[in-house]
């Protein structure tokens, strides 16, 4: 349990209560304690896999955890297969998830099939490759083969260049030290070995030396380089085409897509800023450039895409070795036969309508893995409501959580945190106010840009056992805890007393229940003419109205620790909670997901019925949206 475990039951038994459920608490950082990554509790562990293309599309499964695992395959006799697929294009036994209780960690492993089992390449996580393998980019297939060696007296030059330093292979030469283990025997005069060297090459060398035996452990690294050849279409006569070898420094390819048409124009085949491209891999059926890049740690070759993959719908894959055991993380994709599937963290879904209004300006977001640590799980999940336009939520889509996490990695990461809680917490202020300062930089110095716009915002994330809640304005965050509703974020309404009281004291008033008669919000990204008000009958240039906004960006931040009770996580924007309480949400979801057998417990199902419930039964009159993250696999009525 967390070492805040105590500290988490004495908030609990203080909690208030609001009318709409109980209040989680509100984060302030002297109230926050102290706890490494390690401290903090896992969390729910009970990994979904759903199938996204194929046969099953749509449907999904909890994973087995015993022993025994999930072995999907074609055998209908085999006693070991628990997932039988037929007409599917599965070997008798094909692939196998297994979870170990000691880590909390499930493993994907490929037994041996005829046509493999593939991983979904992915952007924030690398996945080991070797020689034997092969990339399959649209029609393209690549394979990776050993490449030229890596000789012991180029090993110092080869190190040298992974930090960028092969300006000063000479001089190791000249000092006879042509290997590694040249390198290491450098280890008692090691300081004079540098001292001639600048300040910052001194320091990168010190810093790489340090690392040296985890990084090329002795006898435990591979002393090739990788080839990549792109293997000729089934039938053809062509022969293979070598793109390029890849050595330790590591490289990029560009996956360019095959045909003349992409979004874009020539732009997008631009690659990204400080990356020299090696080759290009022909993209059949893609249209617009992507970058791979190949790298290498720990006395191993990785690969993974550029962070402009992001959003991207296009797919590249790799195959798994035979037997290669790879730790499955949440937003995985695999491939077996004719099946495609993706790893859930929480049996999560979206939904949303565009009602009686004239234009749609939700948004949410999903990110079941923020790829933030090794140690513990994070996942991020948000409404975003939009007025007055659509730049300001589509640019808040795309940059929040982001902006999130790049605080976190400003920091030093989670995983090397002293102060965890206070990290979450501080990151999420800054990313909150880095987002907004950015939206209206980018409105300022781009002509025909609507700074205008604006946007509600109501996130959670959840890191481990513990959920975070950050909002600005009157979208909703909801735990339902056995049924009853846990309020993880109060609505910012310019009539809430204490919001009306800054409003006034920064020279404005409310009117209407709304921020000078006009506005529903008292927090909001965007609203520009909000943020920074001049009020003209007043003379004296001291006068605070002229600078401080009526309407801020920074959000009230709560957070609560999941317990077994808890059932789900509920979030949506406020057209749904103009004609549904907190607690009649919370009933309405939980009705539907109990009528459901159990394990089939569907929450796309659920969260359509309330958003159609909300707006074609109870009339509601704006945009819905809602999200709905089940933490269990089956949710009984309290009937």
């Amino acid at each position: 349990m967390d070492a805040t475990t105590n500290a988490g039951a004495e908030q609990r038994t203080q909690r208030q209560e609001d009318g709409n459920g109980f209040l989680a608490p509100v984060a302030t950082p002297e109230g926050l304690d102290r706890v490494q990554m390690d401290q903090i509790d896992t969390g729910p562990v009970d990994f979904v896999i759903k199938c996204t293309a194929g046969l099953f599309s749509g449907r999904f499964i909890y994973v087995n955890r015993t022993k025994q695992g999930e072995l999907f395959g074609s055998d209908k006799s085999s006693k070991d297969i628990t997932m039988y697929i037929e007409n599917a294009s599965l070997s008798a036994k094909h692939t196998e998830i297994k979870y170990n209780d000691q880590t909390c960690q499930y493993f994907l492993r490929d037994f041996a099939s005829s046509d493999g089992t593939w991983l979904r390449i992915r952007w924030n996580r690398s996945v080991e490759i070797a020689p034997g393998q092969e990339i399959k980019v649209g029609g393209t297939l690549v394979e990776i083969k050993e490449g030229p060696p890596i000789p012991p007296e180029n090993e110092v030059a080869h190190w040298l260049a992974v930090h960028r330093l092969e300006h000063l292979a000479p001089q190791f030469n000249s000092k006879g030290v042509r290997s590694l283990q040249d390198l290491r025997a450098q280890s008692a005069h090691w300081a004079d070995f540098v001292s001639e060297l600048s300040a910052e090459e001194a320091a990168t060398l010190n810093s790489a030396f340090a690392e040296i035996d985890k990084m090329w452990p002795v006898g435990e690294y591979p002393k090739h380089c990788l080839e990549f050849v792109i293997q000729p279409p089934r039938g053809s006569s062509s022969p293979p085409e070598k793109i390029a070898s890849v050595s330790w420094r590591g490289g990029s390819f560009t996956l360019e897509p095959s045909d003349q048409a992409q979004d874009g124009g020539d732009d997008q085949k631009a690659p990204p800023a400080g990356d020299s491209i090696d080759g290009v891999i022909p993209a059949v059926g893609w249209n617009r450039c992507e970058w791979l890049r190949i790298g290498y740690s720990f006395g191993r070759y990785y690969m993974h895409l550029n962070e402009q993959s992001i959003e991207s719908r296009q797919k590249a894959w790799v195959r798994l070795r035979a037997n290669q055991r790879h730790w499955l993380q949440p937003h995985d994709m695999f491939q077996i036969g004719t099946l495609e599937f993706e790893v859930l963290r929480f049996n999560a879904a979206a939904y949303s309508e565009q009602g009686f209004r004239n234009t749609m300006e939700d948004e949410e977001i999903v990110v079941q893995d923020l790829a933030t640590s090794n140690w513990r799980h994070c996942s991020f999940f948000g409404v975003y409501d939009g007025h007055g336009g659509r730049e300001c939520v589509s640019f808040i889509r795309q940059r929040l959580h982001m902006n999130f996490v790049s605080s976190l990695h400003s920091r030093g990461g989670l995983d090397s945190s002293a102060q965890v809680h206070h990290d979450v917490y501080e990151s999420l202020m800054h990313g909150f106010l880095e987002t907004d300062r950015q939206f209206l930089s980018m409105a300022r110095s781009q002509e025909g840009f609507h700074g205008g716009s604006g946007s509600a915002a109501v996130v959670v994330c959840i890191i481990g056992r513990w959920v975070w809640c950050a909002n600005l304005g009157d979208s909703r965050a909801l735990l339902s805890r056995g049924g009853h509703a846990v309020v993880l974020s109060v609505d910012h309404k310019p009539d809430r007393e204490d919001e009306a009281k800054r409003i006034e004291a920064a020279g404005g008033f409310v009117s209407f229940r709304r921020v000078l008669g006009r506005l529903a919000v008292s927090r909001a990204f965007g609203d520009e003419e909000y943020k920074v008000v001049s009020d003209k009958s007043k003379s004296e240039p001291s006068d605070k109205s002229k600078s401080e906004p009526l309407v801020i960006a920074e959000p009230e931040i709560r957070y609560e620790q999941l317990v077994p009770q808890d059932e789900f996580l509920f979030m949506a924007c406020d057209g749904l909670f103009d004609v549904f309480s907190s607690q009649e949400a919370i009933d309405f979801i939980h009705t539907r997901l109990a009528a459901m057998p159990s394990n089939e417990q569907d929450p796309q199902r659920a969260v359509q019925d309330i958003v159609h419930e909300a707006i074609h039964e109870r009339r509601s009159r704006d945009n819905v949206t809602a999200l709905l993250v089940t933490f269990k696999r089956a949710i009984a009525s309290h009937r």
